[in-house]
């Protein structure tokens, strides 16, 4: 597995762990931290965020930390 498929799969399991269900928000925080603590980067994680925006999977909320998820993962 490739560094980026293999950063995209940690963002989405944590993004399972937290139990977030379709129309809620998670704070990017809550992603973010416990990826960080298994080693990945800022970038890798921002850069895997924006991949499930592209993908339509989570939309940024305006004026927050936040996301939203668009579809079951």
């Amino acid at each position: 597995m490739e560094r980026h498929e293999e950063v995209s799969a940690a963002v989405v399991d944590v993004i399972r762990e937290l139990g977030t269900q379709v129309g809620e928000e998670l704070s990017m925080y809550a992603i973010g931290v416990p990826l960080i603590e298994k080693g990945f980067d800022q970038y890798e994680v921002a850069g895997a965020i924006e991949q499930l925006v592209r993908d339509e999977v989570v939309e940024i909320v305006k004026g927050t930390n936040g996301l939203r998820l668009l579809r079951p993962l």
